[in-house]
């Protein structure tokens, strides 16, 4: 795996987890409703962080694979 590929899952790796601990920050307030609070604002939120992060991967790969079609 390229370098461009390991800081695109890396990034991904991050932002999921800071994903997780916000959205758990932010529905501990709401009580009984926590888990609908949380089920609403994280999983659209990681879902664009994995459809963002598989566009990315596939980008890279069919640049790299241009360029090194070339060579």
């Amino acid at each position: 795996m390229n370098t461009q590929r390991r800081l695109v899952v890396l990034s991904m790796d991050v932002l999921l987890l800071a994903e997780l601990t916000l959205c758990m920050y932010w529905s501990a307030p709401h009580g009984n409703a926590m888990a609908a609070v949380f089920l609403k604002t994280y999983v659209p939120l990681a879902a664009a962080t994995a459809g963002t992060a598989w566009w990315l991967l596939r980008r890279i790969r069919r640049l790299s694979a241009v360029s090194g079609a070339e060579l």
